[in-house]
């Protein structure tokens, strides 16, 4: 974040600043993601209060140089560039009772946004925002529904725990499998290793540093190497682990999750040799900053060639960038004095209708191809006579309340996944979930997040046939989906004996809620209680009250001796096949019988 801010604060300099040729400065203090560290370092920027000699940063003001400009001296026009929920948290109620704005923090915490403060001033997506991208993806798309969350045992923690529930449980109906935590700044997450496993997980959202979560992902992946048939659980759980997808947020920080999963060597190369960064997924809130088809990336690179030590782009930096950028748009565009009242005012303040209350267009900032904002000022007033010094002729004041306060001003999220085959470290963006059209955040959104109605389907391990009449229905569902809003999708899981079968069909109808069962295995069913190699749909009370259409087979009277009524064939027998190439024969040759 710094680095980017710098960057963006250097390349407007350069071009003669802002207000009268003022230039952008940034002061960064360390607190190494410590709470307590960050109120210190901010008492001094609100206050004026100089850190205590044995505190992190007490030296830099002990042995501060007389011929320098004395930081201490230094009057300061806002925060920047906060990174860490927990850090923010600490400072809250000082930064909000002081009015000083707070800009474009590192976090994507749901209070930071509700409720809503003015000079409060995100620009990243939240976590809410970034947790239903995940759970939009991994519902619709991969069609799982067993997913777990291992967690940071903080507010940033619980704030991605907060956008799972939401997202999953409240909007979707979905319960979690598992879950698990482990204390901030440690790597002990052995404790959640153990909790999660046993209920044998598709996916697994992580919420936590870098460091943590790649302990995390390569325990659980080489739960894989200890189980070579992969098909049944471990004693720790975890079935299937190398397929096990692997979900983070932004703030994890990409490339050093992926320098941590890549320094340790693989036990064998079984499943390849990117099998550690293999299904790990971390949501963007900006483009990838190698995707130079963006104005914003090329601009970002520019400045950080020119204004920064080289060295490989990042996603983080770009944010940095982004926020720096903001600032510099807020400013040139603000009216009466430079104040911080008027910076705040600007940010909410559409100029083009004089309006800035939440029943109008807001503040929007569009630079470099991409737009921040709307920020809308949450309240029923006129901002501008509100802030402002000059006065206005218009008076806009409505009779509204503020029934959303989506106080950020990016509205996408970005899906990467870990690219290692040029050798060197990228990320392939592969799906954006956006919301500009509207003036929610996802977390008020109840039509955002829909679940597919799903077909289920089980077959045999290894049958040509029936992964054939599997192919034929997704085609059909696909090309009925294109344009359509209520996706019909096909779930198929795969069984080699009757009990893995009817495991299957109990996942498929509670788990994933299929509305129907399609072309299954017809040499697993039967009416016959005494044939164990088959399942008898007449007694077998999973398979009662839920249609099968279409069983996957032709070949075969057995299942139409009798009317069982949720079984719906589609298919005609080979007696009626037969039947019709016999009448065909005879009266094509006039044969007689």
């Amino acid at each position: 974040m710094k680095r980017g801010i710098e960057a963006a604060f250097e390349e407007i300099n350069s071009l003669g600043g802002v207000w009268g040729s003022k230039k952008l400065r940034l002061l960064s203090l360390d607190d190494s993601y410590e709470p307590s560290n960050t109120k210190i370092n901010t008492d001094f920027f609100l206050y004026n209060i100089t850190p205590p000699s044995n505190s992190l940063n007490g030296a830099l003001f002990t042995n501060a140089s007389t011929n320098e400009n004395n930081i201490r001296n230094r009057v300061f026009f806002g925060l920047i560039g906060y990174v860490g929920t927990p850090t923010v948290q600490e400072i809250f109620p000082n930064v909000t009772s002081t009015g000083i704005p707070l800009i474009g923090s590192f976090t994507g915490v749901g209070w930071l946004r509700t409720p809503f403060y003015p000079n409060v001033i995100n620009v990243r997506s939240s976590y809410d925002d970034e947790t239903a991208a995940m759970v939009d993806w991994l519902i619709n798309v991969k069609l799982i529904r067993r997913i777990s969350i291992m967690y940071q045992d903080d507010a940033f923690g619980l704030s991605g725990l907060n956008g799972i529930k939401r997202s999953l449980i409240d909007r979707l109906k979905i319960p979690l499998c598992s879950s698990g935590t482990f204390p901030r700044n440690t790597l002990h997450v052995e404790s959640a290793f153990y909790a999660i496993g046993p209920c044998n997980p598709e996916a697994i959202v992580l919420i936590g540093t870098y460091a943590p979560l790649a302990k995390y992902i390569k325990m659980v992946k080489d739960v894989a190497f200890t189980n070579s048939s992969n098909a049944k659980e471990s004693s720790f759980g975890y079935k299937k682990a190398n397929d096990i997808i692997f979900l983070t947020v932004s703030f994890v920080g990409s490339a050093a999750l992926t320098e941590d999963l890549t320094k340790t060597p693989l036990p064998s190369l079984q499943f390849g040799s990117t099998y550690y960064t293999d299904n790990v997924i971390v949501t963007q809130v900006v483009p990838s900053p190698m995707e130079t088809s963006y104005p914003i990336v090329r601009a970002y690179q520019r400045a950080m060639t020119t204004y920064a030590e080289s060295q490989p782009f990042t996603f983080i930096e770009l944010e940095g960038y982004i926020v720096g950028k903001f600032v510099y748009n807020v400013l040139k565009n603000m009216v009466g004095n430079l104040t911080r009242s008027n910076f705040i005012a600007s940010s909410y303040f559409d100029f083009a209708s004089d309006y800035a209350d939440n029943s109008k267009s807001g503040g929007a900032f569009i630079f470099d191809g991409i737009q921040v904002g709307r920020f809308k000022w949450c309240k029923s007033l006129n901002i501008f006579n509100y802030y402002l010094s000059s006065a206005t002729a218009f008076n806009n004041t409505l009779p509204t309340t503020c029934t959303i306060n989506c106080n950020q001003g990016l509205k996408i999220v970005y899906m990467s996944s870990i690219n290692m085959k040029s050798g060197n470290i990228s990320f392939d963006i592969f799906r954006n979930f956006s919301w500009y059209s509207s003036d929610s955040c996802i977390s008020d959104v109840n039509t955002s997040l829909t679940k597919p109605v799903v077909i289920g389907q089980s077959i045999q391990v290894g049958s040509i046939q029936d992964e054939l009449v599997r192919i034929g229905i997704s085609t059909a569902f696909n090309q009925r989906n294109k344009n359509s809003i209520n996706p019909i999708v096909l779930k198929t899981l795969y069984h080699t004996d009757t009990m893995t079968l009817i495991n299957n069909t109990r996942e498929l109808t509670k788990l994933n809620e299929a509305v129907s069962l399609v072309a299954y295995s017809a040499s697993s069913l039967s009416f016959d209680s005494s044939n164990s190699a088959t399942v008898d749909l007449t007694t077998n009370t999973e398979f009662n009250n839920i249609a099968m259409v279409g069983i996957s087979a032709i070949n075969t009277l057995a299942l139409r001796k009798k009317f069982h009524r949720p079984l719906i064939h589609v298919f005609t027998s080979v007696l009626e096949q037969l039947g019709a190439i016999l009448d065909h024969s005879m009266n094509q040759y006039n044969h007689t019988v």
